[in-house]
């Protein structure tokens, strides 16, 4: 047997309670009811998914957990501290090799956020003096910033890119990303790219950020989608949660 996916069902006594502070306090997304009246919902996070089925108070699991790894367990902690989340136990990091921290919702649900702990942490800082260019990618850049080969694989893609932004530091090629124009109104990002050596220095984060800014005045009212493994970056900078992201300019 292999499961492919596995969803918590939480029981909890008020549907637009738990709805809203899971969105607004802890910072899911897509809340979702079902039933007339509800009785069901859910909400997401990163591709994951939490439900929620109604039950009377004196009915509920009594001391119920659930543990979540999160890109970012710092920037989570003082996301949820910003927002006044009933954190129980504070950040540190554990025997068992996770830093974490665990919040208590209103139904009584032990929510357990871990991440990398303190001492396993390589993180570069992040570089500022960039510099980007809203254009397509020369022949050149592209090899610099992949190989050859991937030139060779994605020539036509390249080719059919309404526009890109390229990322440069020290006067070499180190970013980019291209842009389709599907249809009016509808933008597509392939190829978001960072070369390896300079990989979780924010320059990404950045590239990306100077390319919406561009688009919001060039397209404004359209939407922009993707299609990623890394939901938790790209939800940061406005896009919905699911692998085929989506943000309205």
């Amino acid at each position: 047997m292999t499961v492919e996916v596995s969803i918590p069902v939480f029981g909890v006594y008020d549907l637009t309670t738990t709805l809203e502070y899971y969105e607004h306090i802890l910072g899911f997304a897509n809340p979702w009811k079902y039933g007339d009246p509800p009785g069901y919902a859910g909400i997401s996070s990163g591709g994951n998914h939490l439900h929620f089925s109604l039950h009377a108070p004196d009915k509920l699991v009594q001391n119920a957990w659930h543990w979540l790894r999160v890109e970012d367990v710092r920037a989570s902690h003082e996301f949820h501290k910003a927002k006044g989340a009933n954190i129980v136990e504070p950040l540190a990091d554990r025997p068992w090799g996770v830093a974490s921290y665990t919040v208590l919702d209103p139904n009584g649900i032990h929510l357990v956020f871990a991440g990398t702990p303190e001492a396993h942490r390589t993180e570069e800082p992040p570089i500022h003096d960039l510099q980007f260019e809203i254009r397509v990618p020369t022949r050149e850049e592209w090899i610099a910033i992949f190989d050859a080969d991937h030139y060779q694989r994605h020539a036509c893609t390249i080719a059919s890119a309404t526009t890109g932004v390229v990322g440069h530091y020290q006067n070499q090629p180190i970013a980019t990303a291209l842009v389709m124009l599907d249809e009016p109104g509808w933008l597509s990002v392939w190829n978001v790219e960072v070369v390896e050596r300079l990989r979780g220095r924010r320059i990404g984060t950045q590239m990306m950020q100077f390319l919406i800014n561009h688009l919001r005045e060039s397209h404004p009212g359209a939407f922009v989608y993707l299609f990623t493994m890394k939901q938790g970056f790209y939800e940061r900078l406005g896009f919905s949660a699911s692998r085929c992201e989506l943000l309205k300019l």
